[in-house]
């Protein structure tokens, strides 16, 4: 579905096709990008909104994520959060006690706790009963600003927001299992500033920075 809307965008709004850089690719640990948006007249434009979002393949694998949070003290507080993988506060889910029985799988909007959204990239859903942590839920953030461009029309988007080759489970609007997916090293971005607007997909390489120009119309 994504992909077909994309197409759509690229169609009706003749966004050009990514322009490599001439340049001999630098080393990176991972993955790594590092853009630039102009205008079609060739002007760098600055505060670009960069939003990025991943490719997925079925991943041929039982769901990551079997743990069972089960209340069975109630006087014990539920502490449901979300976290950086590096363990940073990001946004409280729910702080309470509940009635003994199965915590729900909260739902997130991508927003941190100052009402922001959080860029694109891998999180933890840590599931606590008072200060006892006994659950991290990974989860894939998507589809977010993840990056402004400079007053060059310089922007990157660094190896801590391209989780490939990870496993994630997938789950419907309604919280319905969808399956298991595997991040795969190809990207689309959609790039915003004011009414302009360009859209495109990359292929990311491994231990390499890649480089590309974009433009918006």
């Amino acid at each position: 579905m994504r992909a077909l809307l994309f197409a759509c965008c690229l169609a009706a709004l003749s966004c050009r096709e990514i322009q490599p850089v001439n340049v001999v690719p630098e080393a990176a640990d991972g993955y790594e990008l590092r853009g630039t948006v102009t205008t079609t007249g060739g002007i760098a434009l600055d505060s670009v909104e960069v939003r990025l979002w991943y490719n997925f393949d079925t991943a041929g694998v039982p769901p990551v994520d079997t743990t069972h949070v089960v209340v069975t003290d109630p006087t014990k507080i539920v502490d449901v959060s979300v976290t950086t993988l590096q363990g940073a506060f990001v946004r409280q889910l729910y702080l309470s006690y509940r009635a003994p029985g199965d915590v729900p799988r909260f739902q997130w909007d991508y927003f941190d706790s100052h009402g922001l959204f959080v860029p694109s990239g891998e999180y933890i859903v840590r599931y606590a009963f008072d200060t006892i942590v006994v659950k991290r839920e990974h989860r894939i953030v998507e589809g977010t600003p993840t990056a402004y461009s400079d007053a060059g029309g310089r922007f990157s988007i660094g190896m801590d927001r391209f989780p490939v080759g990870k496993n994630f489970d997938i789950y419907t609007v309604q919280d319905q299992y969808a399956g298991t997916y595997v991040v795969l090293p190809k990207i689309d971005l959609e790039l915003r500033k004011g009414s302009l607007f360009g859209a495109s997909s990359v292929t990311l390489q491994l231990n390499q920075i890649t480089t590309a120009a974009f433009t918006v119309r």
